[in-house]
């Protein structure tokens, strides 16, 4: 089952055409799935550092647990920010959770508030309960965050897809 603050910021936040960057297992309908892992069965398999798009040609990119795995997350957003109008970010704070820090053998880049801070100085940046969240593009307003949990599992077995 998919994280309700995941289905949240897909349902706040896809808007037109929208890009998955690193999706892995996670699917989302009517996105380009991407990932460089031929496994996890994405639509296209590409790296996040190289798109293989012109400028500006999706509306959307989302790229949830990816920029922890990456050595250089400057090219990365560079990337996303170049083929896409809107941009959201999304990563655990390590030092919220550090086993999940510990226990991941692919983690490469240490995501706490002040490195995500610094890394996405330009993007509106808030926290979801232990998982900051970056957005770039589009005005916004912070989320007041009532969750209706119920709701959220309703609409996360309906219209998103976990492998």
């Amino acid at each position: 089952m998919i994280d309700h603050r995941k289905v949240w910021l897909i349902e706040s936040f896809s808007q037109g055409s929208v890009l998955n960057v690193g999706c892995g297992g996670l699917k989302i309908p009517s996105a380009l799935n991407l990932d460089l892992k031929r496994n996890h069965k994405p639509d296209l398999v590409a790296d996040v550092s190289h798109l293989p798009f012109r400028s500006s040609v999706f509306n959307t990119a989302i790229a949830f647990d990816v920029i922890e795995h990456l050595d250089q997350p400057e090219k990365f957003l560079s990337e996303i920010e170049r083929v896409s109008r809107t941009v959201v970010v999304e990563c655990l704070n390590f030092d919220s959770t550090p086993e999940n820090w510990k226990t991941d053998p692919t983690h490469r880049f240490y995501i706490n508030n002040t490195t995500f801070r610094r890394l996405l100085r330009n993007y509106k940046i808030f926290e979801l309960n232990k998982m900051l969240v970056a957005v770039k593009g589009r005005k916004i307003v912070v989320p007041k965050l009532n969750f209706k949990l119920w709701r959220i599992k309703k609409i996360a077995s309906k219209s998103i897809h976990t492998k």
